[in-house]
Order: C-alpha cells, then sequence, then structure tokens
C-alpha cells in the first residue's frame, strides 16, 4: 500500500518552500524519522523526516522546485516492494470513453460532492491540527484494445456535453490544428500534458511542464518553445522559465546593493503577511515606562548571576516576566482568530524575535507563563545562542501565542510590529535610553522605553489596549524582582 509524504507546515505564516535536496532516490529503502529531503523556506532550511517507514516509488517534486504546504512531494510503498517504472498508458478508443463517461440525455446532472472540513475542539492551536493528506492522482485510463481504435475529441471543463457523442463520429485520422496526425503514436504524454493545462506553445509531447512552469511562462510571456530545459531528461524548470524572460526597458535607476536577489523570499514573506494582517483591522498603541529601577538592579546584581547562571542579565527576561502576566490577567490577548473562529489558550507560548544572520526569526518559549524570571532569561539566551548558530528547527518557530518583539536596531526607539496571523497582538519594546524626565516639581535622568502594542480590533478594544499596557508599566515600575534573583 503506497502513502503519500506531504509538504508540512514548517512554522506560523510559511506556505511554501523550495526541496534544495532529495536525501534518497527512487527505489531507496528509508526508516521511520530517517531524513528524507531538505527543504528550504525564507525563515529556516531544515530535514525533513520521513513519517513512516517504506520504500521510495516516486519523487513528484523535483529538486529546487517550489512546493506549497501540504502538496505531495513523495509516494512511499512498504518495505520490501518492488518498485516498477511508470509504463505511459495507451490511449482507450474515444468512442468508448465519450458514452461511458457522459450520462444518459434523461438523466438529471449529479451534484459534485465537496470537501468535508475538519471540525476541532476549542482550545486546540491550529499548529497541532492535523493536516489532511492530499488527494492522489487518478489512475492511468485502461490499455487500448488490440485494432485501430476511432479517436476523438473529449469534451473539456466548461464544454457541452452533447457535443461528445457527435464528436465521436469524426475519422480517425483527424488531427488537432496545426498538428499532423501520427498513426501508431501513443497518445498518453500528450493528453498527460493537456491534462495539466494550457501548452503554451510548448512541445507537450516530448517534455512534460509542470503547472508552475506553464503558469510562470503565462505570466512572463515567455515561448516554452524556445526554452532550452536544463533539468532531467531536459526538462524545463521554473529557473529556466526565469531566464528566458525578455529585459525590461532600461529605466535610470539607482544600482542595486549587493545581496538584494537573496532577499527576495523575505519580501515576498512580507508582502504576504501585510495582505493576511490588513484583512482585520489593526490598531497601534503607545505607552512609555519608566524601568530606572530595573536597569539599576541589573547593574547591582550582573556580576552575582552571571557566576551563579554563565549568562548575562539582560533587560529582556524582565519585559517578557511582565508581558506574561499581563496575558494571564488579559486572556484575549493570547487568542488567535482563523476563518473567523477566536482560540483562546491556556498556556502562554511567547514568541521573541531574535536576529539571526539570514533575517529576523520568531522562535517560541513554550509554556513561558510558567517559568520565573530567571527560566525567562536561560530560555531567551537559548534561543538566541541557536538562531546565531543556525540551529533552529521548523518545531522552534511553531505555536506562538503571543509575540515580543523588538525594533531592528539598537538604538531605535519605537516601531509599529505587524501581528504574526493568526495571532491577535504583538508587543513591541523600544530601545533603553537615558533621558531628562519631569519628577514631582523637579527633572531627573531616568531610563525609558516605549512600548508598541498592534493588535485586531475585531477582537480587542482600545480600552482592552490601555488596561494591557496599563499593567505592563505598573509591574516594571513597580520593580519587586529582587527575591527571584535572589539579591
Amino acid at each position: 500500500m503506497s502513502q503519500p509524504v506531504p509538504m508540512p507546515a514548517l512554522g506560523e505564516s510559511v506556505t511554501e518552500g523550495t526541496v534544495t535536496q532529495w536525501l534518497k532516490k527512487v527505489g531507496d529503502t528509508v526508516a521511520v524519522d530517517e531524513p528524507l529531503v531538505e527543504i528550504s523556506t525564507d525563515k529556516v532550511d531544515t530535514e525533513i523526516p520521513s513519517p513512516f517507514a517504506g520504500v521510495v516509488l516516486e519523487i513528484l517534486v523535483a529538486e529546487d522546485e517550489v512546493a506549497e504546504v501540504g502538496t505531495v512531494l513523495a509516494v512511499l510503498g512498504e518495505p520490501g516492494g518492488i518498485v516498477t517504472p511508470a509504463q505511459p498508458a495507451a490511449e482507450p478508443p474515444a468512442t468508448i470513453m465519450a458514452n461511458s463517461a457522459l450520462p444518459a440525455a434523461d438523466s438529471a446532472p449529479t451534484p459534485a460532492t465537496g470537501h468535508q472540513l475538519p471540525i476541532f475542539p476549542p482550545g486546540t492551536s491550529r499548529s497541532t491540527r492535523p493536516v489532511p493528506p492530499p488527494a492522489l492522482r487518478p489512475a492511468s485510463p485502461p490499455a487500448a484494445p488490440s485494432g485501430p481504435p476511432a479517436f476523438a475529441p473529449i469534451a473539456r471543463s466548461g464544454q457541452s456535453h452533447a457535443a461528445a457523442p457527435a464528436a465521436a463520429t469524426a475519422p480517425a485520422r483527424a488531427a488537432a490544428p496545426g498538428r499532423p496526425a501520427q498513426p501508431g503514436a501513443d497518445p498518453a504524454p500528450q493528453l498527460r500534458a493537456d491534462a495539466a493545462g494550457p501548452s503554451n506553445g510548448a512541445d507537450s509531447g516530448s517534455t512534460y511542464l509542470t503547472p508552475l512552469v506553464r503558469k510562470l511562462a503565462h505570466e512572463t510571456g515567455v515561448d516554452l518553445n524556445h526554452v532550452r530545459g536544463t533539468g532531467v531528461g531536459g526538462r524545463i524548470r521554473r529557473e529556466d522559465v526565469l531566464a528566458a524572460v525578455p529585459p525590461a526597458p532600461a529605466v535610470p535607476t539607482a544600482p542595486a546593493a549587493p545581496g538584494d536577489e537573496d532577499r527576495l523570499p523575505r519580501l515576498r514573506a512580507i508582502e504576504r503577511q501585510l495582505h493576511e494582517v490588513y484583512q482585520p483591522t489593526q490598531l497601534t498603541s503607545v505607552a512609555e515606562v519608566d524601568v530606572t529601577d530595573v536597569m539599576r538592579l541589573i547593574g547591582r546584581g550582573q556580576r552575582s548571576f552571571v557566576d551563579r547562571e554563565g549568562i548575562d542579565l539582560t533587560p529582556d527576561p524582565f519585559f517578557a516576566r511582565a508581558t506574561v502576566e499581563a496575558l494571564k490577567a488579559n486572556p484575549v490577548f493570547n487568542a488567535s482568530i482563523v476563518d473567523g473562529d477566536v482560540t483562546y489558550y491556556a498556556q502562554e507560548n511567547l514568541g521573541v524575535t531574535v536576529f539571526a544572520p539570514s533575517g529576523p526569526l520568531v522562535p517560541v518559549i513554550p509554556d513561558a507563563g510558567s517559568l520565573g524570571l530567571v527560566g525567562l532569561a536561560h530560555a531567551i539566551a537559548g534561543v538566541k545562542a541557536r538562531a546565531a548558530g543556525g540551529a533552529l528547527v521548523p518545531t522552534d518557530l511553531a505555536a506562538g501565542t503571543f509575540t515580543l518583539t523588538a525594533p531592528a536596531g539598537p538604538d531605535l526607539m519605537l516601531d509599529f510590529p505587524i501581528i504574526e496571523v493568526p495571532q491577535v497582538a504583538v508587543l513591541s519594546v523600544g530601545a533603553v535610553t537615558r533621558r531628562p524626565v519631569v519628577v514631582g516639581e523637579g527633572i531627573a535622568v531616568r531610563f525609558t522605553s516605549y512600548l508598541a502594542l498592534s493588535y485586531d480590533s475585531r477582537l480587542i478594544t482600545p480600552s482592552d489596549a490601555a488596561k494591557f499596557l496599563g499593567l505592563i508599566k505598573q509591574r516594571l515600575e513597580s520593580g519587586g524582582f529582587e527575591a527571584e534573583l535572589s539579591l
């Protein structure tokens, strides 16, 4: 029994990935959890383990091709099975297919049956929901009987069924416009290419073209008859089409900076995220917080904390601690909206933005509400170290319920963060700076920072946001962290 291997979900807002290398080839035996294929996304590069043991019967997505989440990458069979190469099936007589496939003239059309969406219980995180396996491709048509068959056109989508019987009486030697009939030729490759979509002028009978290549050629206006494929067996790949795109008219612009091409996946991810987040109405509220007592505590206890814990004491765990306490008091912020359904979560899975060499990432600290100040300090230091070393895995980026972020530069005081859909809020902490502040009747130099809270106004009101920011501000300014640090 064969089973499909779909492209897994590799984190929130990741909808596609590129197959960089197959670690197994057709005919190889693979064990459960053994690395099967390497996948690259705009957030992380990782090896995908095999979900079950078996023999690789077929690879459906070639290297360097892009596949969406849920797309079948390969088909595995039972261990010890014999891998037989697929043989092109001969086309059956068109008169038989037309008569058997069409309904009777006096029969009512049968309504199409839609896919039943799964129903999940409340409190279930989207990242833990099972992904229904994609439908397998239909089996090849049965072999044609011996003897010269009489071929006739097969009705396409949108073509009247009544035209098919009349077309079945056409002479067997009739050929498609612009292409002479080939006696005895196997029509199976032509049927397969036609079923995939419009040919865009390519010779579909000799080279199989993926739907992605056809769509890209149609959008860019590239004639596939003049494209030389560099893939296996001369197959035309996405890169071949992009290389054949005619250059645009020269426009005086500033020269591009080195490495701009490497940013395209990140730009596509930002574009997709903006489209998702502005589908609802995002609002942002800002508050200023005085963290002078926190910074003095860090300066006083830094040396003993490093000697005892082996890591530096920074303001990050203090902001994280105050945030998870506010989430416990305001569960409306610890939620998600998917297809209009609101899910509230029992634990606080805190996403923390870190800046890796490849760009910003948001690893998740599971159940951050159960950690104290020291535990949060270790968790944040751990994800930062793994991000700097490129050791993050897809599970580190999934299942977040709220995100704590910061501006990209250490001297930036404020930014307006974008919600990490399907979450409903994100908090940005600006740089901690020293500046003169009016205190009572005088002026004093204090450590301050700005808190920018972006939220989904479909669920959260401005008064909710003001209350949430007020709790964080009060917790940070009131102090009382000495006991947790043993100071």
